[in-house]
């Protein structure tokens, strides 16, 4: 089996009759043909954003669905973002300030 897989043989097709034969055969999409852009996250950032919206959520004794949460996670992180490139301190904790005031209106 390990010969087979050495001279390219997909070890899937020769059990089981899936896949192509080659691995060869297998490819990855190219960057045209994939839907949504490739994305990095920082987790320190991603970090900051949930601590941001769950330190509101039990400030004002509030709760989200799921959905709703995850959406105001992600708001939290394209703040965060944007106020990270601008590297200034003052912009930062009022961006805190305003997810705080968003988390009390929203829940």
């Amino acid at each position: 089996m390990e010969a087979f897989v050495d001279a390219g043989i997909n070890a899937n097709w020769l059990l089981k009759g899936q896949g192509p034969m080659l691995l060869a055969d297998y490819s990855t999409p190219a960057a045209s043909e994939l839907t949504e852009p490739m994305v990095v996250l920082d987790l320190k950032r991603l970090k900051l954003a949930i601590e941001t919206i769950e330190e509101a959520l039990t400030k004002h004794r509030r709760g989200l669905r799921p959905a709703k949460k995850a959406e105001a996670i992600m708001l939290a992180y394209q703040i965060y973002e944007e106020e990270d490139k601008e590297k200034d301190r003052a912009n930062f904790d009022h961006a805190s300030k305003i997810l705080d005031r968003l988390i009390k209106s929203m829940a």
